[in-house]
């Protein structure tokens, strides 16, 4: 199954600690390269990452992991990047031929999680969101900018930053089917 990763976002909060969000180090590991090696510990190798702000820098960082890890990842471009992730997924269309996960290269989560929802049953019309219950006040949140997710009887009633009742966060990691291009 192909790992799709989002990473053409300029990162403007955190754009002051390095050329783009993705190449951010956090404890000396660029975010990207925490997103993949979490994924490889959850038994992925196929990768394709979405670029658009300061992409040929980071094509540049995955050809090297590439080699290093020992996997495939192929990037495309996203020109229209900062036209927001939607068109980033859709640049990926091309990459893909069945069900994949899709991840956020900023996005720093226990690999467990991934483990879980790649083997979760899915219908072609179905796209599945790991979500966080959790909601009880951290250093690891910012509820201002977190995506939130109103959840009922296991299906999204909502989504989005602004929502007035919510009753999860978003994680970033989704289980996809064919029917999200």
């Amino acid at each position: 199954m192909k790992c799709v990763i989002l990473a053409a976002g300029k990162g403007e909060r955190i754009s002051d600690r390095g050329p783009s969000k993705p190449l951010v180090r956090l404890l000396g590991v660029p975010l990207i390269e925490r997103t993949i090696r979490t994924a490889v510990e959850a038994g992925f190798d196929d990768f394709c990452v979405i670029t658009g702000h300061n992409g040929h820098a980071l094509t540049q960082f995955l050809d090297d992991l590439r080699c290093r890890m020992g996997v495939r990842i192929t990037t495309l471009e996203n020109e229209r990047w900062e036209e927001g992730n939607g068109t980033s997924v859709l640049r990926a269309e091309e990459a893909v031929d069945e069900r994949f996960v899709l991840l956020m290269s900023d996005h720093i989560f226990d690999g467990e999680i991934l483990k879980r929802l790649k083997d979760q049953p899915l219908n072609d019309d179905e796209v599945r969101l790991a979500v966080d219950y959790d909601l009880d006040p951290n250093d690891s949140v910012d509820v201002a900018d977190v995506t939130k997710v109103l959840v009922n009887d296991g299906r999204i009633d909502a989504i989005g930053k602004d929502l007035p009742h919510y009753n999860a966060y978003d994680t970033g990691i989704f289980l996809c089917s064919l029917s999200l291009f």
